[in-house]
């Protein structure tokens, strides 16, 4: 890896693993259901601000719904946080080309896993005016 380049983690996949760890708390009561919603949404706040507001929230509002291995997880994390929060990738300026998920990449990849060696010209460039629809949309 070049030393100017750092790991970022996908904002997406970062959300996803939250909602899986925290999924106790989308079944209960309202409360711990915002509690839930905040944890979903801190990897897309655009604001360091709004970022470590939410976070202060959501450990002032623990008091028994979260366990100390829920803490323990969200601290690991929150340690990270300029690897997969936006707010974090937008004010440190990392060159990411606006992007911040791999979910194009994951869509580009299966449009061209269609291809193979024996493919043609012709299946290439079909292939190609695909990717580029799906990106225009």
């Amino acid at each position: 890896m070049c030393p100017l380049s750092i790991k970022l983690l996908c904002t997406w996949h970062r959300s996803e693993n939250f909602k899986k760890k925290f999924l106790f708390l989308n079944r209960k009561n309202l409360k711990e259901k915002e509690l839930y919603l905040k944890i979903d949404n801190l990897p897309y706040e655009e604001s360091v601000e709004k970022f470590e507001e939410s976070y202060a929230l959501i450990l002032s509002n623990t008091n028994l719904l979260l366990k100390e291995q829920d803490l323990k997880y969200l601290e690991e994390y929150y340690n990270k946080k300029e690897q997969w929060c936006k707010g974090y990738m937008i004010h440190k300026k990392y060159f990411t080309c606006g992007i911040c998920t791999t979910q194009r990449v994951e869509s580009m990849h299966a449009t061209f896993t269609k291809l193979t060696l024996k493919s043609s010209l012709q299946e290439l460039l079909k292939v190609l005016k695909e990717s580029v629809h799906k990106t225009n949309d």
